[in-house]
């Protein structure tokens, strides 16, 4: 949000101060992922808290530390013969997502969720035909068309 934003949204006086906040807050973050080994401790942070509350146990955690053939490794064997690998792996995978296409039906409604794709055990070790290779804006619209429907 912009200055502007935060006084139209919490008034003059309030407004600056959050604005201050967060933009102290940002350059901080931003000190903070340059640091070694950060990416490595948000993905174990990440891990911990999803333990912890019992989420998401029966997959490998998708994240910045871990290399991605690795992680694509979880979704699928054969994970080179996904559709679009190529394409990603031209742009070293950078702005790349990994999408079930069961969670969707062909019109864009939802078919299955992430968490009953886990449930029924069809969310790792699946086939490379049921993965496909989105880039970021490409997945958002498949599924922003859900989320706001």
């Amino acid at each position: 949000m912009t200055e502007s934003e935060y006084i139209v949204k919490y008034g003059e006086t309030e407004g600056k101060k959050k604005y201050l906040r967060y933009i102290n807050w940002k350059a901080a973050e931003a000190k903070r992922r340059e640091k070694p080994g950060y990416w490595e401790w948000r993905c174990k942070r990440s891990l911990e808290i999803k333990k912890k509350n019992k989420t998401n146990r029966n997959y490998k955690v998708e994240c910045h530390g871990i290399p991605h053939k690795k992680r694509w490794t979880a979704y699928s064997k054969d994970f080179e013969h996904i559709e679009n690998y190529e394409k990603a792996k031209a742009d070293n995978f950078k702005g790349w997502h990994c999408h079930h296409r069961l969670e969707l039906h062909p019109d864009g409604s939802i078919r299955f969720t992430r968490e009953s794709l886990i449930k029924l055990d069809l969310y790792i070790n699946r086939p490379a035909n049921e993965l496909i290779f989105l880039t970021r804006e490409e997945h958002n619209k498949l599924h922003g068309v859900n989320r706001w429907a």
